[in-house]
């Protein structure tokens, strides 16, 4: 996960720490938002304050690693999966797709996909070339 971004897996745990004060979502969101600007802890903390977090667990839930184990195990199941970025979608269970720039796939029941992100296709077997 460090290969992604150096700062990913504290980040990663700093969304399960406000996810344990009903505020995934609010740190989720503000992590995206300010990901060019610093994702370290000092700056998680700022914005875990900034979302009204309970400082006191936040801090103790960071420092004791308290989902780390959790975040790992996340990371190896996708790992088995054969993702190796993000983000990676996947159709009926197949092998990944990972994006890498626009696509835009329009399937066999005529419903148009669009994906701006990081690409990488995989197509799952039986798939035919247009």
């Amino acid at each position: 996960i460090s290969s992604l971004h150096p700062d990913a897996l504290i980040a990663a745990e700093a969304a399960e720490c406000a996810a344990d004060q009903g505020k995934f979502w609010e740190m989720h969101d503000t992590i995206f938002a300010n990901q060019q600007l610093g994702l370290g802890q000092e700056a998680l903390t700022g914005y875990a304050e900034d979302i009204g977090l309970d400082m006191d667990e936040f801090n103790a839930c960071l420092e004791n690693g308290t989902h780390r184990e959790e975040i790992a195990r996340d990371i190896q199941d996708g790992q088995s999966y054969g993702v190796s970025g993000t983000p990676t979608r996947t159709h009926s269970g197949q092998r990944p797709l990972q994006c890498q720039r626009r696509v835009t796939v329009t399937t066999r029941r005529s419903q148009t996909l669009v994906w701006d992100g990081p690409v990488r296709i995989s197509a799952p077997s039986g798939w035919k070339k247009w």
